[in-house]
Order: structure tokens, then sequence, then C-alpha cells
């Protein structure tokens, strides 16, 4: 089962380790417990395999991600300006991450990780 404890040795020789070190027990558990949760979902299966390496490392990046981002990944997108004249426009702040306004909501380092599971060949229609 993916813990803070199998975490705490994940970055104990990462570069996000004095950050993730500085973070309080409840919040690592928190980290931990919504990343199980969000690459069981990216993956569509209700259970990890954790003798997965990749998998394994997919559920820590995104523990550490989302608890550096969380205000970010959930905080509506910030109007910069706005002209009414005429029709009108909008013009947002696009946060870290994402050009389209939002970061995403997988990690970059765990999107690699698990990039091994998506059929190369996949042809999408629409």
């Amino acid at each position: 089962m993916f813990d803070v404890t199998e975490a705490n040795e994940y970055f104990e020789t990462h570069l996000k380790c004095t950050f993730w070190n500085s973070l309080d027990l409840q919040t690592r558990t928190a980290a931990v417990t919504q990343a199980v949760r969000d690459i069981s979902c990216h993956l569509g299966v209700s259970a990890l395999d954790e003798s997965d390496i990749f998998i394994y490392c997919a559920v820590f990046e995104q523990a550490v991600y989302l608890a550096e981002y969380f205000d970010e990944l959930n905080s509506p997108r910030q109007m910069q300006s706005e002209t009414i004249d005429g029709v009108g426009s909008h013009t947002y702040n696009a946060p870290v991450g994402n050009a389209g306004g939002r970061p995403s909501r997988l990690a970059p380092g765990a999107a690699e990780y698990l990039a091994r599971y998506v059929p190369v060949n996949r042809v999408r229609r629409g």
C-alpha cells in the first residue's frame, strides 16, 4: 500500500526532498492519498500495482506536485484584463504548467512514467 513512509523514502534523494520534508504529516498523507486516486482514475483501474516501478514513481511524483501546486490547481483563473467596446474580450493569466489557462491535473513527471501505458499507435478520431 502506498503510504507516507514509502513517500519519505522515495524523496530522500529527490530534488524535491527539502520541499517534501517541510510538509506536515497531514499534508503528506493527503497528497499521497489523492495521488493514488488521481493515478487510478487516469489509468482507469480500481487498484494500483505497487510492484510496478512506473506506477510507484508516478504516484509519488503526483503527490509532491499536488502538494506544491494545490492552490493553482484549485483556484479560479484570474482575469488579467477586460475590454468592453462592442463585443468585448477577456484575458486570463495562465498559471504554471499549461498555456491553456490552468496547470495540468497530472504532474509532468507522473505523465512521463504513465506514458508507457498508452499505446503508441493509438488513433483518435474526432
